[in-house]
């Protein structure tokens, strides 16, 4: 049986990673609600095309994307956007990234070194104490339109630390033209047209 190395911080316990994040639940549910809209406004033509791996890489940049506008004027946050997979770090103890998950709450990645150091809870970022990693972790439908859930998640290996459940049924919106949201699967209402001369309803 392969030995573990003994992490070199304490991980944070689910309490813990409560007190340090509960001010910033609503602004991470945000940035998932806010990329998943992104995302739907790419032409429907290109998502019927693209793979379910291009999908889920796409709606991730999205969510990435209006992460780091979240958080850019934000001093207790800091941004390590160095790599494939960014990290927001909070109050420089728990570092937050956002991640598509199965049903299961797994992840899927690359195996690299960094992401071994961070499934042993041992990545080491410059100026910042070893921070406990979790994932925001958001599970959306087979065709991307709407989020089933949205979890804080803290593993090590595969095993499954603690979890933060924080929302479920997240739906994509996109807005007609006079800038009124409508949920995906909506009927889109448009002004009816009135021929000149017609008599009004």
């Amino acid at each position: 049986m392969k030995n573990l190395r003994r992490p070199k911080n304490r991980i944070l316990t689910r309490d813990q990673a409560h007190e340090a994040l509960k001010d910033y639940y609503d602004d991470l549910i945000k940035c998932v609600q806010n990329g998943l809209n992104l995302f739907l406004e790419l032409p429907d033509s290109l998502r019927a095309i693209s793979r379910p791996r291009t999908l889920a890489n796409l709606l991730n940049d999205a969510i990435r994307s209006d992460a780091e506008k979240q958080f850019q004027d934000d001093a207790q946050v800091s941004m390590d956007l160095g790599h494939a997979g960014a990290l927001f770090i909070f109050d420089g103890k728990i570092a937050v990234r956002f991640k598509k998950v199965d049903a299961d709450l797994m992840p899927r990645n690359v195996p690299t070194g960094r992401q071994h150091n961070i499934s042993e809870q041992q990545l080491e970022l410059p100026g910042v104490t070893i921070p406990t990693v979790v994932s925001l972790g958001y599970q959306p439908n087979i065709i991307f339109t709407e989020i089933r859930s949205v979890s804080l998640i803290c593993r090590r290996h595969k095993t499954l630390l603690w979890q933060i459940p924080l929302v479920d049924n997240l739906q994509g919106y996109l807005f007609n033209s006079e800038g009124e949201a409508q949920p995906i699967g909506a009927p889109v209402v448009r002004p009816k047209l009135i021929r000149k001369g017609a008599p009004s309803a």
